[in-house]
C-alpha cells in the first residue's frame, strides 16, 4: 500500500452522550480503559499510515491531552482548530491540502472502533478506479439515524 495520509475527525459535540460530553469530547472518552482516538491512531499505524490529521472543536483539549498521552510514537499527527464547527464536508475541505499531499486518503470519524483490512480495502479502492470508497455496515438504527442505499454495482443511490 502506498503512503495514505488519514483524517479523524473528532470536532463534533458528541450530544448523544451528554452528559459525559460535557467533560470530554467523545472521541477522548475512555473504552475499556483508553480513549477512542487512541485505538484509532493504533489502528491506522498498524496499517502503515505514518500521517494523520485531527480536527479540533468542542473540548478539543481533552482530544489534545487522549492523544498526547497515548499514541504510537510513528505517526505524525497534525491538528485542525475549529473556533467555529465546520461540520463534516467543512473539516475535510480544511484538511484538503493535507489530504492531497498523498495518492489516496483515509478519513475516519473519531468515535468509531473499527478492525478492518485497510489494506485490502486500499487494493481494491485502486483497483476500481473509484474517486471514493466508502465502509458501510448494516444499522438496526438506520430508521432514526437514515441510511446509505447502494446498488448491486456498489455504488452510491441514495442517502438520508
Amino acid at each position: 500500500m502506498a503512503v495514505v495520509r488519514a483524517m479523524i475527525l473528532a470536532a463534533g459535540l458528541g450530544t448523544r452522550l451528554r452528559p459525559l460530553t460535557d467533560l470530554r469530547a467523545k472521541p477522548a472518552l475512555p473504552v475499556r480503559g483508553r480513549p477512542v482516538i487512541s485505538l484509532l491512531l493504533e489502528f491506522l499505524a498498524r496499517q502503515g499510515c505514518r500521517e494523520v490529521m485531527i480536527n479540533l472543536h468542542h473540548r478539543s483539549e481533552s482530544v489534545r491531552a487522549a492523544v498526547e498521552t497515548d499514541h504510537p510514537d510513528e505517526l505524525e499527527i497534525s491538528w485542525s482548530e475549529e473556533s467555529v464547527a465546520l461540520g463534516t464536508g467543512g473539516g475535510i475541505r480544511r484538511a484538503a491540502n493535507f489530504l492531497r499531499k498523498s495518492e489516496s486518503c483515509v478519513v475516519l470519524a473519531g468515535d468509531m472502533l473499527l478492525d478492518v483490512p485497510l489494506k485490502e480495502l486500499f487494493d481494491r479502492h485502486v483497483a476500481s478506479r473509484r474517486h471514493v470508497t466508502l465502509v458501510l455496515r448494516d444499522d438496526s438504527r438506520a430508521e432514526r439515524f437514515g441510511s446509505i442505499g447502494t446498488n448491486r454495482d456498489g455504488f452510491v443511490t441514495r442517502i438520508g
